[in-house]
């Protein structure tokens, strides 16, 4: 008989974002492979979201994508965080009734983020004796941290759950420079290496080659420095580029400003907010993947990118340094748009050269899905067995 797998996320795909924890349905997915899984989501929808329209509570129970889906969610004071704290709590106390009696009494939880639902998850988890392994993505770390409560939280979760799985190795340092942990794995986050793939046919060279980034245009994102390396290979003789922007966001206005401000708005393109089969044919179309964030946890995007096998120029923002090798990338400094446009230049120049399989292969090996299925499921193994096969 399978495991019962609980997979307990903070946030979910639903119908007010069908981007929102994404990475978590993608694993939960690739976990049912061995494990009986299924997925319980406490929510409160934002009031601004609500107040738009966009977003409302539901309560429900269903399957997604094949998978066991419970829904518990309400509308909970504005403003006050120990009231949406204490409000939480109730939902997802109410939450885990509904699982033990519709879907049965989980071996394990996997909770993903340590708030609210790491929280969550150690307090319901230690009362019925199943362990709890937690996912952190957050970066930086510290957005936990910022008042007592939300420290004491932390504290609280990072003490009770049994096994602590971060985004990159810099993630982890950054949590246990606050708060030691007994076992900590940086596994990094699953590709999605059966879906994004090379290309059938190989893209004749064109005129111009392709630099293509996606993400949420935010400033933290770092898109104004790669428009302005844009601006300066332009100053540098090296027209012979153009920059492909997919996503959308605040900084999206001031992004298509500024191109046009510096005179290279006819190679910029902004694509908008994209689904994950347009995203996948972006990347095959594109010549080199850029993501010249401030701060990145892992990097995701890269990693599909190199799975399409599309060399990346990344910035040393902690995901990047783990992902990132001589034979799939460069690495600029955060914030450096001429450390960007030097490496852009290296790339048009011929300078450097990278090889197709050699650079799917280096990110497949690493965190495909089938790697990424066998080194949870190790965790999941060493953790029940240390519980007593609970």
């Amino acid at each position: 008989m399978k495991r019962k797998i609980l997979v307990w996320p903070s946030t979910y795909p639903t119908e007010a974002s069908f981007v929102s924890g994404i990475f978590t349905k993608e694993q939960a997915e690739v976990l049912s492979r061995r494990y009986d899984v299924a997925v319980a989501l406490a929510r409160v929808p934002s009031w601004r979201r609500m107040l738009k329209g966009q977003d409302r509570p539901r309560t429900m129970e269903g399957t997604h994508n094949g998978l066991p889906m419970f829904r518990q969610e309400a509308i909970a004071p504005p403003r006050s965080f120990l009231l949406r704290v204490m409000f939480y709590r109730m939902l997802a106390e109410k939450l885990f009734v509904r699982v033990m009696d519709r879907w049965g009494r989980p071996d394990l939880i996997h909770a993903y983020m340590v708030y609210p639902a790491g929280w969550t998850a150690v307090r319901i988890a230690g009362r019925h004796g199943i362990p709890v392994v937690l996912t952190e993505y957050t970066g930086p770390f510290s957005v936990h941290l910022e008042t007592r409560l939300q420290r004491r939280l932390v504290r609280e979760t990072l003490d009770s759950c049994h096994h602590l799985v971060t985004a990159s190795p810099g993630l982890a340092r950054e949590i246990e420079s606050f708060r030691p942990v007994r076992n900590v794995s940086p596994l990094g986050i699953m590709v999605k290496s059966a879906f994004f793939v090379p290309p059938a046919e190989a893209r004749t060279p064109g005129p111009r080659t392709r630099f293509l980034t996606v993400a949420l245009l935010d400033p933290a994102k770092g898109i104004h420095n790669l428009v302005e390396a844009l601006h300066l290979l332009e100053l540098r003789g090296l027209k012979n580029c153009e920059l492909w922007i997919g996503g959308d966001g605040p900084a999206r206005a001031s992004l298509e400003a500024q191109a046009r401000r510096l005179g290279v708005e006819s190679r910029c393109r902004f694509l908008g907010m994209l689904k994950p089969d347009e995203v996948r044919s972006w990347m095959q179309q594109c010549d080199v993947f850029v993501l010249p964030s401030l701060v990145e946890t892992f990097g995701v995007v890269i990693g599909e990118a190199m799975a399409c096998g599309k060399p990346v120029i990344a910035t040393r923002c902690t995901g990047p340094e783990f992902i990132i090798t001589k034979e799939n990338g460069l690495l600029v400094e955060i914030n450096d748009s001429g450390d960007l446009t030097a490496a852009m230049e290296k790339v048009l120049t011929g300078g450097v050269r990278f090889d197709t399989a050699a650079i799917r292969r280096s990110v497949t090996d690493r965190f495909g899905e089938e790697v990424y299925l066998e080194n949870l499921s190790r965790i999941y193994e060493s953790v029940l067995a240390e519980k007593g096969g609970c």
